[in-house]
């Protein structure tokens, strides 16, 4: 995912970053639903909702929206980049994706598309997010995969660093005897 910095424009010049999915594709059109929900038609046809209210809400650049008349006055820009409010700053198209996508949720694809894009295998896996291995097989197959999971991966996923922290390689194999304290492999001396 490409790291995206420049698409929010408001007071003080302030940038929020926001995740950029691969292969997003531009806004073709967008309307009001209610409340601060719009319906999203993508240049690939598909159609979301994205809701609104917790950017609206948690970031100050955008409570002006917390209006519904001045929700209600954008315009999508030039090449479906994004939304232009009249009292406000423009939001990405990319920033919609990221918000519709973590809405939409996951399901056992997305689930194993991660571990395919961190390289996990199914044990690693289990131990990355402290799961039994036959919980991430159930995770593989699912039809819904459950937020927490999902936030976690994603999290893992952003931050290489944190995802250093838990990964711990494995063996192929069974694992090699334990010896005791004397050096004599276990069941050697009965």
């Amino acid at each position: 995912m490409a790291r995206l910095t420049d698409h929010l424009e408001g007071p003080d010049d302030e940038l929020i970053a926001f995740d950029v999915p691969a292969g997003a594709s531009g806004i073709a059109q967008a309307e009001v639903i209610s409340g601060r929900k719009l319906s999203v038609g993508w240049d690939d046809g598909t159609v979301e909702t994205v809701d609104l209210a917790g950017l609206i809400h948690g970031n100050r650049h955008f409570r002006s929206l917390e209006n519904a008349a001045a929700f209600a006055a954008f315009a999508v820009l030039e090449g479906g980049h994004g939304i232009r409010w009249a009292e406000g700053p423009d939001l990405s198209a990319e920033a919609l994706h990221t918000i519709a996508a973590a809405q939409r949720g996951w399901n056992g694809a997305d689930f194993s598309a991660w571990m395919d894009r961190l390289g996990l295998s199914i044990q690693i896996a289990a131990d990355v997010l402290e799961l039994h291995p036959a919980t991430i097989k159930r995770l593989k197959a699912g039809n819904r995969i459950d937020r927490t999971i999902m936030l976690a991966a994603t999290a893992l996923e952003s931050d290489p660093v944190t995802l250093s922290a838990f990964y711990r390689p494995r063996r192929a194999g069974r694992p090699p005897k334990r010896e005791d304290l004397m050096g004599y492999a276990r069941g050697a001396m009965d």
